[in-house]
C-alpha cells in the first residue's frame, strides 16, 4: 500500500550528538540519579528492621512435622526505641537462606490449578482405612511441603495481635488456589483426595510463589499499629519442625515497617548513586576533552578525499 508509514515517508528527527548536547545530558541524568538516590537512601534509612536468627538457637529443639507433643523453642527480645515501631504497621517476614525453592524440579512437580489433567500426575498414596482405594495427595508437589513448618508466634504476656489476611497477592488468592472440590478443606476429606492443607490459606499461597533466589523473605503476618511498644520486650514461640543444617541453611525472623518504597532496600540507592556518578564522570571526561582539543562541526579538514 502507498501509505507513508509503509514507504517510510513519516517525518523524522535525528538529534545530532553535539559535544555541548552530550556533556548537557549526562550531567542532567547524572544529577537526576543522583538526587533520587538520596530521596530512596533516605525512605531506606527511615525503616526499622530487626532480625533474629534462631536456627542455631532451636536446633534441640527439633520436632518431626507430625509430632503429637511439643517442644517450643522461646526466644527474647527487645525492640528498639523507636516511636515508627508503635505508629506504623509492622510487616513479619521469615527468611530462608541458601534454600533453592526454585529448583528446576521443584516447580515442574506442583500441581498445575489450570492443568485439565493436572491429577494425572499427582501425588497418590492407598488409603490407609480402604486398601482397595487410592487417595490423591491435595496439594502435592515438592514446592508445598515445608509451608505448613514455619508458624512463629509474637508474645508479651499475651499473644501479640496479628493480621493474617492480605499477605498473599489478590490475584492469588482469587484465581489461582481453589479447593478442587467443596468439601476438600479438612484433614481427613472424605472423597478421592487427602487434603493435608487448604490450598486457599495464604500462608500457603505465599510459599508457593517460588522464590528466584536462595536468601528469600517471605510475608507471614502484619502487626497493626499500635499493639508493639519501642523498648518492650517480647517472646518469640517457635515450634521447630523445619531442620536447614543439613544444607547448610538459616532462619531468621524479621520484624519491619515500611516506606514509600516498601521495606530497607539500600542496593536501590546504591545502583542510582552509581548510575548517576558513572553519567557525571562521563560528562567530567568529555567537557576536559572538549575543552583541550574542541572538534569544530562540519570542518571539512577531517574530510578524507579520495
Amino acid at each position: 500500500a502507498d501509505t507513508a508509514f509503509k514507504q517510510q515517508r513519516l517525518r523524522a528527527w535525528q538529534p545530532i550528538l553535539t559535544p555541548k548536547w552530550v556533556i548537557s545530558s549526562f550531567f542532567a541524568v547524572g544529577v537526576a540519579f543522583i538526587g533520587i538516590a538520596i530521596g530512596i537512601l533516605g525512605a531506606s534509612n527511615q525503616v526499622q528492621e530487626l532480625s533474629l536468627q534462631y536456627d542455631a538457637k532451636c536446633e534441640n529443639h527439633f520436632m518431626s512435622w507430625n509430632a503429637s507433643s511439643y517442644s517450643e523453642c522461646i526466644l527474647n527480645f527487645t525492640l528498639p526505641s523507636n516511636d515508627k515501631w508503635a505508629t506504623s504497621e509492622v510487616y513479619v517476614y521469615y527468611e530462608l537462606s541458601n534454600f533453592y525453592q526454585n529448583h528446576r524440579q521443584a516447580p515442574f512437580l506442583q500441581l498445575n490449578p489450570f492443568d485439565s489433567d493436572a491429577f494425572g500426575f499427582a501425588d497418590k498414596f492407598q488409603d490407609p482405612q480402604d486398601a482397595s482405594k487410592e487417595l490423591y495427595m491435595y496439594p502435592c508437589g515438592l514446592v508445598n511441603g515445608p509451608c505448613h513448618l514455619l508458624q512463629p508466634l509474637i508474645t508479651s504476656r499475651r499473644p501479640c495481635p496479628t493480621n493474617p489476611s492480605g499477605i498473599a497477592w489478590k490475584s492469588d488468592v482469587d484465581k489461582k488456589y481453589i479447593a478442587p472440590i467443596k468439601d476438600a478443606s479438612g484433614l481427613p476429606n472424605q472423597g478421592s483426595f487427602f487434603c493435608w492443607h487448604n490450598v486457599s490459606d495464604e500462608d500457603f499461597i505465599v510459599w508457593m510463589r517460588v522464590a528466584a533466589l536462595p536468601r528469600f523473605k517471605k510475608l507471614y503476618r502484619k502487626i497493626p499499629a499500635n499493639k508493639l511498644k519501642p523498648g518492650a520486650t517480647y517472646s518469640l514461640i517457635i515450634q521447630n519442625r523445619f531442620p536447614v543444617k543439613d544444607f547448610g541453611g538459616t532462619k531468621t525472623f524479621v520484624l519491619s515497617t515500611t516506606s514509600w518504597i516498601g521495606g530497607k532496600n539500600n542496593f536501590l540507592g546504591i545502583a542510582y548513586i552509581v548510575v548517576g556518578i558513572i553519567c557525571v564522570a562521563l560528562a567530567i571526561i568529555f567537557l576536559v576533552k572538549h575543552l583541550i582539543s574542541p572538534r569544530i562541526l562540519g570542518d571539512p579538514r577531517y574530510l578524507n578525499w579520495k
